[in-house]
């Protein structure tokens, strides 16, 4: 009996060492299995059919690809290889799931003291820009007189400004009569900005910063990417990661002011597919006068269009964007454009924005401070709050009469006309915290208008008929909350 039952324990003693034996050659198989390989294939040319090359990579491994391709073309400097034909980029190495192809990108050699990596500046050779010492060289090049007017600049690669003090692109003409802050005169003599197309072409500028606090207010301007571009400019296709901007006049993170110029009229200006990300900090100093947007601070075009179009500011949480007034001009403040003036009309299409807006000023509102005329059409607000909020010492002076809105602070005056379509709001707060002698306009869709002192708009048009409201559009999300007191002196 004892016989049989140790046999049947060895018996099950062996199976169990069999069905292990079995797992570990089949795991041995499985490991001996060779990966799968994908082709990534080389286009050395622009409109090459065929690869110049391929190689086989094994799936999960990295690629390195060459530092310069097999051939260059005559009169061609290589830029770098990237993902997408006809756009520039530089990618060194990549891990492989799947087939790829890369496109060498190419521009015209630089001539001899060119501040560019290549290019002619033509729109199918536009000069190039891929480290921050080009773009710092074009800023300065645009700061001795150079507009780059009907000229093509492309950014070639990702740029870290690592939070270091930025020159703005665009500066005022220091010989001008109006370098002591006195008015433009509609002079383009008086400015220095750029003229041109920039593209982006999708890459990202990091860690922007301009803070000016010095003793002379006038020099304390400009404060972006770009701080002045002229009629007749497009910026397109870039993004702008973290930014700290701080000054008294004009700020926005990727453009300061558009001036209008009576040199330069009747060429509209093309803001597209801009888009401010991460943290950002964008401030008019306390006592300033300036107008202050995600995008775009203040455009004094009068005798053209502006467009902005797809533009977004998505920011963390932590981020602010503040205007504050001294009392004494007009101060306006909004997520994507602080001042749009212009009796031609602003654009403003699929734009959306989440950073909160607050300050002491004249107007302030999700979209724009001061919408003067144009149209509104596809654009969302998702920030937590607009807000009027009161000067630290309790003073209640103020330049002129207030207006806060969930979209637009205040509009222009008749016969000009806002025209509201297809927008929508998130859980957004309209607030007003204020006492004053002055009236305050508020609303959840345009505060209200500056030139007549009326009311704006909540869910219709409103009285005077300045502002056109159809019936796609979404106001649900906001909720106001007045706590704004008339006081007497």
């Amino acid at each position: 009996m004892e016989k049989r039952r140790n046999g049947r324990t060895m018996l099950a003693a062996l199976s169990v060492v069999c069905m292990l034996m079995c797992l570990l050659v089949l795991a041995g198989c499985q490991n001996d299995t060779p990966k799968q390989k994908h082709t990534v294939s080389l286009y050395e040319t622009s409109g090459a059919a065929d690869p110049a090359s391929t190689v086989e990579v094994s799936h999960g491994d990295t690629y390195t690809l060459p530092v310069v391709p097999g051939s260059t073309p005559s009169g061609k400097v290589f830029l770098g290889w990237s993902l997408v034909k006809d756009v520039d980029d530089d990618i060194k190495s990549v891990k492989v799931e799947k087939p790829l192809s890369f496109y060498a990108s190419w521009a015209s050699e630089p001539v001899a003291g060119s501040i560019f990596a290549g290019g002619d500046g033509t729109v199918n050779d536009p000069f190039r820009i891929k480290t921050v010492k080009q773009l710092e060289d074009f800023s300065a090049a645009v700061n001795c007189g150079e507009d780059y007017a009907g000229k093509y600049v492309a950014l070639s690669n990702d740029i870290d400004l690592e939070n270091k003090d930025w020159t703005p692109i665009g500066k005022e003409n220091a010989d001008s009569p109006t370098a002591n802050g006195s008015s433009y005169n509609n002079k383009a003599e008086n400015v220095f900005g750029f003229g041109g197309i920039f593209d982006g072409q999708n890459h990202t500028i990091k860690n922007l910063k301009v803070v000016k606090k010095n003793v002379n207010k006038a020099d304390n301007k400009f404060c972006a990417l770009f701080g002045i571009i002229l009629p007749g400019t497009t910026l397109k296709n870039l993004t702008i990661e973290n930014v700290e901007l701080e000054g008294y006049l004009y700020i926005g993170a990727f453009v300061g002011e558009i001036v209008n110029a009576d040199e330069i009229h009747n060429q509209s200006v093309l803001l597209e597919n801009l888009k401010l990300t991460g943290e950002a900090s964008v401030l008019v100093s306390l006592n300033g006068e300036g107008c202050v947007g995600g995008i775009l601070g203040r455009s004094e075009l009068k005798a053209s269009a502006l467009t902005i179009k797809n533009c977004t500011v998505d920011v963390s949480g932590s981020s602010k964007l503040g205007a504050n007034s001294s009392g004494q001009y007009a101060t306006f403040g909004g997520g994507i454009v602080g001042a749009a003036y212009g009796t031609e009309g602003t654009i403003m299409e699929g734009c959306s924005s989440n950073i909160s807006v607050s300050g002491i000023v004249q107007g302030i509102g999700g979209l724009a401070g001061l919408f003067w005329n144009g149209t509104v059409t596809d654009c969302h607000v998702t920030a937590s709050l607009i807000e009027l909020t009161p000067y630290p010492d309790g003073s209640t002076y103020f330049y002129d009469r207030y207006c806060v809105g969930g979209f637009i602070g205040c509009t222009g005056k008749s016969p000009m006309q806002i025209e509201i379509d297809g927008i929508s709001t998130c859980d957004t707060t309209v607030k007003a915290s204020y006492k004053s002698t002055e009236p305050l306009y508020n609303g959840g869709l345009v505060g209200g208008i500056r030139a007549t002192q009326e009311q704006g708009s909540y869910e219709g048009t409103d009285s005077a008929n300045y502002v056109t409201i159809d019936q796609n559009f979404d106001y649900s999300g906001i909720v106001i909350e007045n706590t704004y007191e008339p006081s007497v002196d």
